[in-house]
């Protein structure tokens, strides 16, 4: 694993991934997953979790 890392959780899972991996995953994501991953990051910017 790299310097550069993306460590995501949900619930009691949690992902490490390098950021060249977690790019290529976020690009490959359905039109509607994206929708909802936009939606998602607009409502954490405005008020975070």
């Amino acid at each position: 694993m790299g310097k550069c890392v993306a460590v995501l959780y949900s619930g009691q899972y949690y992902g490490v991934f390098n950021f060249d991996e977690y790019s290529f995953i976020l690009m490959n994501l359905d039109i509607t997953s994206k929708k909802r991953l936009k939606k998602k990051i607009r409502d954490w910017n405005r008020d975070p979790p």
